[in-house]
């Protein structure tokens, strides 16, 4: 039997839609707790960090000399000689963005190596937090080499592209 939504009480209508289009298909929350007032941050989250606190925290947090990884993969200089300026320009700012992931695992993995290396006992929730959170930022820095690596494929030839393809992501963006 087919329900048409007209056939629903008005009051259970917009319920019904929403079930049926699946904007309301579990009563889950979808959200988590909520977070100390001080940590919403909506002012960086709606315009980004100025260009001076950028900078200041870039040059704090230095990659570890055992994480060499967590810098953003360059470019090799016969790969940038095929691309048009505005694919370097997008190359570029991918680089840029993973950059700054890297500072903020870096920033993350100090604040976790220092909970760890205390003698007295720590929250082991505290410690599961951050590493999920820098799980997630590593996976989003892995991602982002994943994709420029892909957009730089079409440049070369295709038994370039199979070495490219296999190899895995090094200092280098093109494997």
């Amino acid at each position: 039997m087919v329900h048409r939504a007209d056939d629903q009480p008005q009051d259970n209508q917009n319920d019904y839609l929403e079930t049926r289009l699946g904007a309301n298909s579990s009563n889950e929350n979808t959200e988590g707790p909520e977070i100390a007032p001080a940590l919403h941050w909506e002012l960086y989250l709606s315009t980004g960090l100025d260009r001076d606190s950028r900078k200041k925290l870039m040059d704090q947090w230095k990659i570890p000399s055992n994480c060499k990884y967590l810098k953003a993969p360059v470019l090799n200089q016969e790969v940038q000689v095929l691309l048009s300026s505005v694919n370097f320009k997008k190359d570029n700012f991918q680089q840029n963005i993973q950059e700054i992931i890297g500072k903020a695992i870096t920033a993350e993995s100090s604040a976790l190596t220092k909970l760890l290396s205390q003698k007295e006992t720590i929250d082991s929730t505290i410690t599961q937090v951050l590493v999920d959170s820098r799980k997630l930022l590593i996976d989003i820095f892995h991602t982002i080499s994943t994709h420029r690596k892909y957009q730089l494929l079409k440049y070369f030839n295709e038994s370039v592209q199979k070495i490219a393809t296999k190899k895995m992501l090094t200092r280098s963006c093109s494997g």
